[in-house]
């Protein structure tokens, strides 16, 4: 510069100036779905003139002020929702078609064990007998224990019955291996003995591979309800539940969640028995019908199966017989029976046709 004079560079100081208030001010904000459907709120990546990095829709930008009110306004939707389903749930008799559509699009967590629980008929309509009800099953379920397994060891079972033992100890330990809870040595305790006092109850159906998977929605959810009202923990805060359920649970908690899941697990598949009957099927039926939705909605795709000899019956047999309990993650399958359990009055509406 001429005189040694240094002119002051505006317009640098502008764009300093700008991209200052785009960074604290006026932060944007982009929301994107994630794979379990939640929003992203992730930050929009911007260059020095404040245009975004890739192409996004200007639509889907808000304010962060904005969002947080949007989530707030969610929230108390939530508890709106909360309050109308408790509300329902304190009626002298339960209306459970209004239950049914409001529950459709999921279930609150919270209120998800007692929910289940009236929607499969293990607790009753009438409120004045539910309390009676769960205890008298509870006690039913312990007398049952002491009738079938307690008193019973190998020298004294059948052959079909060690048989049973035997492959149920095989199934147990690959129940949901992802999840660790269901490694712990009381919970697999829980799972092995309502799987057995269950098979011995049920001499026409008899253990199946695949039950021990249908069982593990009731174990999960009766937990972490119990974990949520005694010590305000969820088991997705899974290292310290683990401790908790392995020093600080006592045989009478576990034995009523272990009931608890029993009875759930028998009301289900009394709604589905032909699943598990012999030759099984209500599963066939259940194949024969994603046969026929493929042919129609897909026939390139069911062309294709025909062309190279795959037979849908091959694959489809296990979506079926555990309800996919092993192709989604158990948060996933646990969301879909709230919808299963909507569908219909009888469980076959949500658990067979539905699904």
């Amino acid at each position: 510069p001429p005189n040694g004079v240094h002119h002051h560079n505006n317009d640098n100081d502008n764009n300093g100036q700008q991209q200052h208030k785009l960074s604290r001010k006026h932060e944007l904000r982009l929301r994107v779905p994630n794979n379990d459907g939640t929003l992203n709120n992730d930050a929009v990546a911007v260059d020095a003139n404040g245009s975004p990095l890739y192409a996004i829709d200007p639509s889907k930008i808000l304010e962060w002020d904005e969002m947080k009110n949007e989530n707030e306004a969610l929230q108390r939707k939530n508890r709106n929702r909360i309050n109308l389903l408790t509300k329902s749930l304190e009626q002298p008799v339960l209306d459970s078609t209004a239950l049914r559509r409001a529950c459709w699009r999921g279930i609150p967590k919270c209120m998800r064990p007692s929910i289940w629980k009236l929607l499969l008929g293990y607790i009753p309509k009438n409120l004045s007998r539910r309390e009676a009800t769960l205890q008298r099953k509870r006690s039913e379920y312990i007398d049952l224990m002491e009738r079938y397994y307690n008193q019973t060891n190998k020298e004294h079972r059948s052959d079909q019955e060690n048989k049973i033992v035997h492959q149920i100890g095989l199934d147990v330990p690959r129940t949901s291996p992802e999840l660790k809870l269901f490694q712990i040595e009381c919970v697999k305790n829980v799972l092995s003995r309502a799987l057995y006092i269950w098979a011995l109850r049920h001499t026409a159906t008899g253990y199946v591979q695949g039950i021990n998977d249908l069982i593990t929605p009731f174990v999960y959810i009766f937990l972490d309800e119990h974990l949520q009202q005694h010590f305000s923990l969820s088991l997705e805060n899974f290292e310290i539940s683990r401790q908790i359920i392995r020093e600080k649970l006592t045989e009478k908690e576990l034995l009523n969640i272990e009931a608890d899941s029993y009875w759930c697990l028998d009301y289900l598949i009394e709604g589905l028995q032909m699943n598990y009957v012999d030759k099984q099927p209500g599963i066939t039926v259940m194949v024969e019908q994603l046969e026929d939705v493929i042919k129609r909605v897909n026939q390139d795709l069911f062309q294709h199966f025909e062309t190279q000899k795959i037979e849908i019956f091959q694959f489809a047999f296990r979506w079926m017989n555990c309800l996919l309990m092993r192709e989604l993650s158990l948060a996933n399958i646990i969301r879909l029976w709230d919808t299963y359990l909507c569908e219909g009055v009888e469980l076959s509406a949500g658990f067979s046709e539905f699904h």
